[in-house]
C-alpha cells in the first residue's frame, strides 16, 4: 500500500467505547423520557411533542394554550403598524395540526409542523441544533395553499423558525427570500415560547391531564437553554465533554483527528486535480467551436471551490474538516440556463455521524441552474442536491479516472438540461 493511500487505513473501529452525545455536565438529574429513550436532541421526537401540544383537541387538557401562546409572541414581535394576530378559545374548536407537510414531490424541504387557526396559518422550521438552510419562502407558499384548500381563503400566512439558540436570521439571506422579518417571518427562541406558556399555565392546570403536565415539563427540562443552564456553562460544558471521552485514550483520539485532516487534505489534492482535468477534457482546439459530442456548442469555464466552514453562521458549530465544493460552470448557445456541477466528499456525514460501509470512499455529486438558488426544487438538476453517489469511481482511483467518471456524469445532466436544444 502507497503512503498516499495509506491514510486511508486507519482503524475507524477504535473509536467504538467513544460517545458521541452531549455529556451530563451539570444538567439536572432528575428522570427525564427524552434522555432515558436516547433521543434528547431528536429534532423529529421534538416537533412529534410540539404538534400533540399545539393541537386544542388533543387528550393534554391544555385546551389553546400553546397556540395563543405561540401568537402572543409573534405579536411582540410583529411591526407596530401592523394588525396584531387574533386567537380566542372560541378558536379551539377550528385549529388542525400537521406534521412533515410536504407538496408531494421529492423533496427535503417538508415542514416540520402547521398550525391552521381561523385567522392564521404558521409554518414552524424546528431548529434543536441544526443550521438553518431550508427555502422558507416555500414554507410559505405550501402553507397558505394548504388554508387555501381548506377553505381558508382570507387567513393570513407566516413562517417561524423554532430554535434554541440565538439564531438571527439575517446570517441566512438566501432562506428567506421573498418574506419579511416580523412580518410574516419569525426567530423564536424555546424560552421565549415557554415563558409565555408558564405565564397562562396556571388556569389549565385543573383541566389538564397530569401525565401531560408532567410530560411537559421534561420537555421543557430537555430544551429550554435557560433551564438547564447551557447558555451560561456551554463552553465549559464542551470542554469538559471532550476530557471525559478522551481520558485514558488520548492517543486514539488525536490519532483520529490528524487521520480526519489528512484525509480531507489529500481528497481535495486529488479532487483539485481532477477538475483541472475535467476542464480540459472539454477543451477542444478553438477552430472546432467548443463541440462537444451530442451536446453541441458547450463551454467549460469559471473552475473554483468553497469550504463549507467558511461560510458565516452556516456551519459556525462544526468543525473544520468538512467538505469542499468543486464547482464548474457550463453554458451553451440557445440555452435558457447555465449549469453548474459540484463535485465533492462524504466527509460532512462523517462528522455527523450519519454515515455507512466505505462511505468515506465515495464522491458525491450535484447539479443546478447557475446563478439559482439550488434549494428550490425547480432549480435542481439532479434528484437531491446531497444523495448523488457518483458510481464506477472511489476516491482511491487517480485523478483522471475520477475526471473521466465526472465528465460522463456531466455529459448526461447537461443532455437532460438542454434536451429541449437540437444540434
Amino acid at each position: 500500500m502507497s503512503d498516499q493511500d495509506s491514510k486511508y487505513a486507519y482503524d475507524w473501529t477504535s473509536l467504538g467505547r467513544f460517545s458521541f452525545t452531549p455529556s451530563d455536565g451539570e444538567r439536572s438529574k432528575r428522570p427525564n423520557v427524552f434522555e432515558i429513550a436516547g433521543f434528547p436532541r431528536r429534532e423529529t421526537v421534538s416537533s412529534n411533542v410540539l404538534a400533540y401540544f399545539f393541537d386544542p383537541l388533543q387528550s393534554h387538557g391544555l385546551a389553546g394554550l400553546f397556540v395563543k401562546s405561540l401568537i402572543a409572541v409573534l405579536n411582540d414581535k410583529r411591526d407596530e403598524e401592523l394588525a396584531r394576530y387574533s386567537y380566542s378559545e372560541d378558536d379551539n374548536d377550528g385549529v388542525y395540526v400537521q406534521t412533515e407537510v410536504s407538496n408531494g414531490t421529492d423533496t427535503r424541504n417538508r415542514v416540520d409542523i402547521a398550525v391552521h387557526t381561523p385567522h392564521l396559518s404558521i409554518a414552524i422550521e424546528n431548529k434543536v441544533d441544526a443550521s438553518l438552510y431550508n427555502d422558507l419562502h416555500d414554507y410559505y407558499e405550501k402553507i397558505h395553499s394548504e388554508a387555501s384548500e381548506q377553505g381558508n381563503v382570507e387567513g393570513l400566512t407566516c413562517v417561524v423558525v423554532l430554535h434554541a439558540g440565538d439564531l438571527q436570521l439575517s446570517d441566512f439571506p438566501w432562506c428567506a427570500e421573498g418574506l419579511q422579518e416580523n412580518e410574516n417571518l419569525f426567530s423564536v427562541n424555546y424560552d421565549e415560547l415557554f415563558d409565555q406558556v408558564l405565564n397562562g399555565v396556571g388556569e389549565k392546570l385543573l383541566d389538564a391531564d397530569p401525565r401531560a403536565v408532567d410530560l411537559l415539563g421534561q420537555y421543557m427540562d430537555n430544551f429550554s437553554v435557560r433551564r438547564n443552564g447551557q447558555d451560561m456553562d456551554k463552553s465549559d460544558q464542551q470542554i469538559r465533554q471532550f476530557a471525559d471521552q478522551v481520558k485514558g485514550r488520548e492517543e486514539v483520539a488525536f490519532n483520529f483527528l490528524n487521520s480526519l485532516g489528512d484525509y480531507r487534505i489529500g481528497a481535495n489534492d486529488k479532487l483539485a486535480d481532477a477538475q483541472k482535468i475535467l476542464q480540459s477534457l472539454y477543451e477542444v482546439p478553438q477552430e472546432a467551436g467548443h463541440e462537444v459530442g451530442p451536446l453541441g456548442m458547450v463551454s467549460c469555464g469559471n473552475p473554483r471551490f468553497w469550504d463549507t466552514f467558511e461560510r458565516k453562521g452556516f456551519y459556525e458549530n462544526r468543525v473544520h474538516w468538512m467538505s469542499r465544493y468543486y464547482i464548474q460552470d457550463f453554458s451553451r448557445a440557445g440555452a435558457a440556463f447555465g449549469v453548474s456541477f459540484e463535485f465533492f466528499t462524504p466527509i460532512d456525514w462523517l462528522i455527523k455521524g450519519e454515515f455507512h460501509e466505505e462511505v468515506a470512499l465515495h464522491l458525491m455529486v450535484k447539479s443546478y441552474k447557475t446563478g439559482m438558488n439550488q434549494w428550490k426544487e425547480e432549480n435542481r438538476l439532479t434528484r437531491n442536491p446531497f444523495e448523488q453517489v457518483l458510481g464506477g469511481v472511489t476516491l482511491l482511483d487517480s485523478p483522471d479516472t475520477i475526471a473521466e467518471a465526472l465528465k460522463t456524469r456531466c455529459d448526461e445532466i447537461l443532455a437532460e438540461a438542454w434536451s429541449d436544444i437540437t444540434v
